[in-house]
């Protein structure tokens, strides 16, 4: 998930997957961090957003499970 804050200039991106081994991080623009899903992620002082880190991981399982949704409107 790719967010924008224009007020901020400032852009945040969210990917989310399992791993079945270990993956080595190659930063080439900006710092890369695994975290795994669990309360650390609602952590304001290690993680910025007002808890967004969660609902955008929920947002995204979601999206996973049922698609876009665009064509119900």
């Amino acid at each position: 998930m790719d967010l924008n804050y224009f007020k901020y200039e400032n852009n945040l991106q969210v990917y989310y997957g399992i791993l079945t081994h270990d993956v080595d991080l190659v930063e080439e623009k900006n710092k890369l961090e695994w975290v795994e899903l669990n309360e650390e992620l609602l952590d304001n002082n290690k993680f910025g957003g007002n808890y967004n880190i969660p609902h955008i991981i929920t947002q995204i399982k979601v999206f996973l499970k049922n698609g876009t949704g665009l064509g119900k409107y």
